[in-house]
């Protein structure tokens, strides 16, 4: 785990002109703005493994869709997604890091057959015909952010548009309650720190529970949807992905 006291715009200089392999695509400061990195990643190094993670940046389209066709050889199997974090010596983040259920795999992060099997699970929830039905909400949540900014003329488009809209459709989807909508961004933002090694020491600990907390904990993701299907007695609509999956034969 690597500390890292400087500030994002030290952090945004240095990338444009350090040597490309001490770019880390995973770090807090480079995700927010990541166009002068991926600018580099393209033309200096297509395909980049990062250091920290392990992961490949991919960034020309034809290497992204022949990658995508060969799973044989590009495996989307993670070995080991978080070993920037659990490569540490701390043993204060050793035992959070042990604590809750242990690791499964996801579809996301395995390949045909197992893959298959996954996606056999979710694909009635995501026909054509089940994403068709969720426009009117997307599109009515998609107005009321905008209503939110529109008199200002100008908005912080990630944190006032970008980021909510898919969020809000997500919770929606897994019938959570709106309220819980900060829940699942902070999740997500914890995830990515603890992927990118750069958290700091004082948050790790913090940090790094939560991600425990989220799906391998009784009080984690299946306590926030168990308490949603005890309280909420109607769904919003296009809410039934969840109850679509949970019913689909195995």
């Amino acid at each position: 785990m690597q500390m890292d006291s400087r500030s994002d715009a030290d952090v945004l200089e240095e990338a444009k002109g350090c040597p490309i392999h001490q770019l880390n695509p995973m770090h807090p400061a480079l995700l927010k703005q990541p166009w002068g990195m991926n600018s580099r990643l393209r033309q200096e190094a297509p395909i980049f493994q990062d250091p920290g993670s392990g992961i490949f940046f991919v960034s020309r389209y034809e290497d992204v869709v022949k990658m995508a066709m060969d799973h044989k050889t590009f495996s989307s199997v993670m070995l080991n997604p978080t070993r920037a974090l659990s490569a540490t010596s701390d043993e204060e983040i050793k035992e959070v890091l042990a604590s809750g259920y242990p690791n499964v795999p996801t579809m996301l992060t395995q390949d045909p057959p197992l893959q298959r099997r996954y996606r056999k699970f979710v694909d009635n929830a995501f026909s054509p015909a089940s994403l068709k039905a969720l426009e009117p909400f997307i599109e009515a949540t998609a107005h009321d952010l905008i209503d939110a900014f529109i008199d200002r003329g100008e908005c912080e488009f990630l944190s006032e548009f970008g980021v909510p809209l898919p969020l809000r459709v997500i919770v929606n989807q897994l019938g959570a309650p709106v309220e819980d909508l900060h829940l699942f961004r902070r999740w997500t933002e914890a995830a990515i720190r603890n992927l990118s090694g750069y958290t700091p020491r004082m948050s790790l600990p913090r940090s790094s529970a939560t991600i425990t907390r989220i799906l391998r904990s009784p009080d984690g993701l299946a306590s926030v949807m168990r308490t949603s299907s005890e309280s909420v007695t109607e769904r919003p609509p296009g809410s039934e992905a969840v109850t679509v999956t949970l019913t689909t034969p195995t």
